[in-house]
């Protein structure tokens, strides 16, 4: 473990890789497609067996079902994961801001300083970008994502591997939503922060106890931890690999 291999991809459509040969593809494809680089990667570069190796999986966003679908599909591969403000797979991002046409919605709900149309702007925005049948130039289909991951806390990682849980710092990622959206960080932080906190607590709890940590709020950072403090990020990554050194 003293000398740890650093391997970075970009999937299909993404970075500088080409687009899928066979066309559009799932986040169950996307899983099968890093087994094969991962495997792949080790025979030519290592000469080795990918299950010789210690893998450690540092993921962001969506990266993060990408990697509990590989656990689930090629259990006791990985012996450690690291998600970095995970995309919560089975909650419609829109459907978190309420409808203010609908007869039960009350205006004075809303926190102060905003207003019904604000809510719309928003919602509309979030749609436009979120919603699950909204294009993406990776080609990639997020309309089985719910039902491949319908909870945080299940399935389980097999093999009890160590789990780091990281969220967004709330006020850091509300200020994003406003740059991004021209939404109030006071409608972010009621309506998306508690409920991304809470999925969090749920997905620290895929392995035990003793190896599981956070969730850690990532002080200053939005959505992409890693771009905003890549220095957190090695220094968890680094404690990862020392506590799979010592066996813990």
């Amino acid at each position: 473990m003293s000398r740890p291999h650093l391997l970075a991809y970009d999937r299909y459509g993404q970075g500088i890789s080409d687009k899928d040969p066979q066309g559009d593809h799932d986040v169950q494809d996307t899983a099968h497609d890093l087994h094969t680089l991962l495997v792949e990667f080790c025979d030519k570069e290592l000469k080795s067996n990918l299950a010789e190796q210690q893998v450690v999986f540092v993921c962001n966003s969506i990266g993060c079902a990408v990697a509990r679908l590989f656990a689930k599909t090629y259990p006791v591969t990985v012996s450690g994961f690291i998600f970095l403000d995970s995309i919560m797979a089975h909650v419609d991002l829109v459907a978190l801001w309420p409808d203010v046409d609908a007869p039960e919605f009350k205006k004075e709900d809303l926190p102060e300083g905003t207003t019904v149309d604000d809510m719309k702007r928003v919602k509309e925005e979030y749609r436009k970008r979120f919603d699950v049948s909204a294009p993406n130039p990776e080609g990639l289909d997020r309309k089985t994502l719910a039902g491949l991951l319908p909870e945080a806390s299940e399935p389980k990682l097999q093999a009890n591997p160590l789990l780091t849980v990281v969220g967004h710092d709330d006020e850091t990622f509300a200020q994003e939503n406003e740059k991004t959206f021209g939404v109030s960080p006071a409608l972010v932080n009621k309506y998306i922060n508690p409920i991304w906190r809470e999925y969090n607590k749920e997905l620290a709890t895929l392995t035990s106890g003793d190896k599981s940590k956070g969730p850690i709020g990532a002080k200053g950072c939005g959505h992409f931890i890693q771009r905003d403090d890549p220095e957190f990020v090695a220094t968890e990554v680094c404690d990862m690999l020392q506590r799979l050194a010592r066996g813990q």
